[in-house]
């Protein structure tokens, strides 16, 4: 069983305060992280967002909008966050085609 914690941030700038949403997702299933970045999920429109925060064991995908954090567990599995209003609902959909495994979010 897994679970994890979905937070709100607040974040203060010199005009205005922000607010972060974090959502944490699982899949129902194995998914392998080096099978996520082998190249596979291009021909489903889906990229990988290197900055300056990506790993070895945290890195990103992108839709060219919308952005997912996919994390490496030591067993080389994986689980996933978006942050804010980001709306990673059509990654998902493209991992759970390829890997042909549901995925769950802390909101479910």
């Amino acid at each position: 069983m897994w679970w994890s914690l979905g937070y709100c941030e607040q974040v203060e700038t010199s005009k205005t305060v922000v607010h972060r949403m974090t959502v944490s997702y699982e899949p129902a299933g194995e998914v392998k992280f080096d099978e996520i970045f082998d190249g596979r999920m291009v021909k489903s429109g889906i990229n990988e967002h290197v900055d300056a925060e990506t790993s070895e064991t945290d890195r990103c995908l992108t839709d060219g909008h919308n952005f997912l954090w996919v994390y490496r567990r030591e067993d080389g599995t994986v689980s996933a966050s978006r942050f804010g209003r980001n709306d990673a609902d059509f990654i998902l959909a493209a991992l759970e085609t390829e890997f042909e495994v549901a995925w769950t979010s802390d909101d479910d």
